[in-house]
């Protein structure tokens, strides 16, 4: 499970929605993998608010 968290975007995202003082999780496929343990290819993000201001 660590080796999926370890993509640097998390970060990145982390960083952005505290800048702005929002709430984005991660959704979709990858937690499903995640929980499967199995590779994914693409990260789902869901922002509370206005994605476009995010």
């Amino acid at each position: 499970m660590q080796q999926h968290l370890q993509n640097p975007i998390f970060k990145t995202l982390s960083a952005i929605a505290d800048k702005n003082n929002t709430e984005a999780y991660v959704i979709g496929g990858f937690v499903r993998d995640l929980f499967l343990n199995r590779p994914s290819k693409d990260i789902d993000v869901v922002v509370v608010g206005s994605g476009i201001e995010y």
